[in-house]
């Protein structure tokens, strides 16, 4: 889960954090889209309750414009504000490179 994949370096950025995450907070994170879609199949099989599953490799991150970091006050961005879990970067080597492309 997306939950379980990062940890907010400050205890004040835990709601901002979980609402700029919104619905995606739950996610489970998966390498592609065969597996993806492999999880759906079984999850409707076994009439289990849905889930969202995203691939890894289908994410697309925007540039961060470096403006945005020296706005002032009490903003920050959430890459800022959150470090992968180790246990995340194990299971999910190819997502280490996430933050690296925002």
């Amino acid at each position: 889960r997306m939950t379980d994949c990062i940890s907010v370096t400050q205890k004040k950025y835990h709601m901002p954090v979980t609402v700029v995450m919104g619905r995606n907070m739950d996610a489970i994170l998966v390498e592609d889209e065969a597996t993806a879609k492999s999880c759906i199949t079984h999850l409707r099989e076994q009439k289990m309750a849905p889930m969202t599953f995203l691939p890894v490799t289908t994410i697309q991150a925007k540039q961060i414009d470096a403006r945005l970091r020296s706005l002032g006050g009490t903003a920050r961005l959430m890459m800022d504000v959150v470090t992968p879990n180790a246990a995340a970067v194990a299971a999910h080597p190819s997502a280490v490179d996430l933050k690296a492309k925002f």
